[in-house]
């Protein structure tokens, strides 16, 4: 090629003008293909041609040979065994960009040349955009490579973070950042970015685009004023500076979680000693074990239906809700006294066998997002309790890795469900709720016992009675009244849940609570003329799914019952002399 064509092609690719390539392959004997834009061949063809090159006549169209994908990869047209076996698929997973000039002719060139789709489902995930809100790729360098992830916050705790991004719709900012090799500090990208450019001003160099993370290859740590080198550096500068690897604070909560399950996991292990695995009257045990018991197999059927639904994100949240608030926040609290022999013997062996087998199941739920604490952890519970299972309920395989482990029942455990103790059990939690509540909207202490007043219906009385010293316990209360027909009393906090009216004695001033009655009032009439809103819209009516619509008018009902009942509380107090209090909210 002559000198001055070679210069001024160069030139262009340099400039970023054209979208001009060189691809050099070894086939027998070096060739060199330049490939054109529409814009560039106008151009550069004749000048080519002139010098020698020749248009390729063998070359297939990017999206043609794309759509041939599904089944040109499995042997067509050939009729092979795996062709036979694999086509037609069952789900694509791709992002929305692609979806008419890749997928739509997939489909189209399955039934043209096979006869049939090549799947049955398009899962579209949402796109992993950088700090600016550009898509990550290659080219701009704007990416986090994943090996750097995994050297720095571990396998578990990026697959755990990608689950838990993977909405349905929503695209996803993570910015990303540097990791200094000398001092260990956070640069994030665009500081580089903005050193680069200054660096080439200074130089005099003029700036014709818009930089990206890729162009800055040699970057200055802010912290310790060193240079490093980042993946887009040549080796022998990489060698010389020390490569810098990248990370995002987003893989953080990936990284926080599995140390909580990790260190959530010991302490169970600790308290499993001589567990045994009999057969248990599940009606007759404690309302803790049953109710922690009937969550677990809710849970496993709500995991079933969410990963069907390809609602990642969801499993995530439903995992870790029940696992982190469930298990560890409530029935481990709950059950400490009978794993640390404060209990008879009969029921702290319950306890454990019912501890172990929730353990054995949560480490099986989570497996498919975080397998490799969750095999660790699953071969200690292997040696600790080695025969785990609700005998003539729930029958568990236990003698193989975790992987070849079978998955919990796709509709739970049915014969493990009371709805009598899941309502028993949300009325506990509201009081507890609502004590917390009220306790840091008054800054008192978590470690101060406060006297507490219940207001609930008639019918649930009893049965509260019984179980009032879980709500002694969760909440710091040293004296606890159930009274269907109680009033607030003098400067006391309070709150209402649903059907429920918690008071906490002596920790408010009247007027205080005037206030903030009257804001909870004005938040919940919002709340109420939004849903009535989108209930009175018909299109929402006629075409939601009927459960939505359903649930929509099952949390109406509810706010309204809210409302009045605050409404009643508010006349309460604005009848009644206002009163001082140490302690104000």
């Amino acid at each position: 090629m002559p000198v001055e064509l070679q210069a001024k092609m160069d030139e262009e690719i340099a400039a970023d003008r054209l979208a001009l390539t060189t691809v050099t392959y070894e086939l027998g004997e070096e060739h060199t293909y330049y490939c054109l834009s529409a814009q560039a061949a106008n151009e550069f063809t004749q000048q080519l041609e002139s010098a020698g090159f020749v248009q390729d006549n063998d070359v297939l169209d990017t999206w043609f040979s794309s759509q041939l994908w599904p089944f040109s990869t499995l042997g067509w047209p050939e009729a092979t065994e795996s062709l036979e076996q694999y086509y037609p698929g069952r789900v694509l997973v791709t992002s929305r960009d692609i979806i008419t000039n890749w997928v739509a002719r997939m489909v189209m060139a399955g039934l043209y040349t096979m006869g049939d789709i090549p799947f049955d489902h398009v899962y579209i995930h949402p796109k992993i955009l950088d700090g600016r809100g550009e898509t990550m790729s290659k080219s701009k360098g704007n990416g986090v490579d994943p090996m750097d992830v995994i050297h720095t916050h571990g396998a578990d705790a990026l697959r755990y973070t990608m689950a838990d991004m993977t909405t349905e719709t929503q695209d996803i900012r993570m910015p990303v950042e540097y990791i200094c090799p000398h001092c260990g500090a956070l640069m994030d990208q665009q500081t580089a970015i903005k050193i680069e450019q200054q660096a080439r001003k200074s130089r005099g160099e003029k700036i014709t685009r818009k930089l990206q993370p890729a162009d800055c290859r040699r970057v200055k740590c802010v912290s310790c004023k060193e240079d490093f080198a980042t993946q887009w550096a040549t080796a022998e500068l990489k060698k010389e500076l020390k490569h810098a690897r990248e990370t995002s604070d987003k893989f953080d909560v990936g990284r926080n979680f599995c140390n909580k399950m990790w260190n959530a996991a010991r302490f169970a292990f600790m308290n499993l000693e001589g567990v045994t695995c009999e057969k248990l009257e599940v009606a007759a045990l404690p309302p803790e074990d049953r109710w922690i018991l009937g969550e677990l197999s809710r849970t496993a059927r709500r995991v079933h239906h969410l990963l069907d639904e390809y609602q990642f994100s969801a499993v995530t949240k439903e995992l870790r809700e029940f696992f982190w608030e469930k298990l560890c926040d409530w029935y481990i609290e709950l059950t400490k006294p009978r794993l640390s022999g404060q209990a008879d013997e009969k029921s702290a062996t319950a306890a454990k066998q019912v501890l172990a087998f929730c353990v054995d199941q949560v480490l099986r739920l989570w497996h498919p997002i975080i397998p490799f604490i969750t095999e660790r952890l699953y071969e200690q519970l292997n040696h600790i309790a080695p025969k785990r299972g609700l005998p003539g309920v729930v029958d568990l395989d236990t003698n193989s890795m975790l992987i070849r482990a079978s998955f919990p029942a796709a509709n739970g455990y049915p014969k493990l469900e009371d709805t009598r103790i899941t309502s028993l059990f949300e009325e506990i939690q509201n009081v507890v709720r609502g004590v917390r509540e009220i306790r840091t909207a008054c800054q008192v202490s978590p470690k101060e016992s406060v006297k507490v007043t219940v207001a609930l219906p008639e019918a649930s009385v009893t049965e509260f009675e019984a179980h009032t010293h879980i709500v002694q316990k969760m909440a710091g209360v040293s004296e606890l009244i159930v009274d269907p027909t109680a009033i607030r009393p003098k400067n006391a906090g309070s709150v209402s849940i649903r059907s429920l009216r918690i008071f906490v004695h002596d920790i408010s001033d009247d007027e205080a609570e005037l206030k903030r009655t009257e804001k909870s009032l004005e938040q919940l009439e919002k709340q109420i003329r939004g849903k009535e809103s989108k209930l009175s819209n018909s299109k929402f009516v006629e075409n939601a799914n009927p459960d939505v619509v359903e649930a929509e008018r099952t949390r109406l009902a509810e706010l309204t019952t809210q409302r009045d009942s605050l409404a009643a509380h508010l006349k309460e107090l604005q009848e009644s002399p206002s009163g001082t209090s140490p302690k104000s909210c």
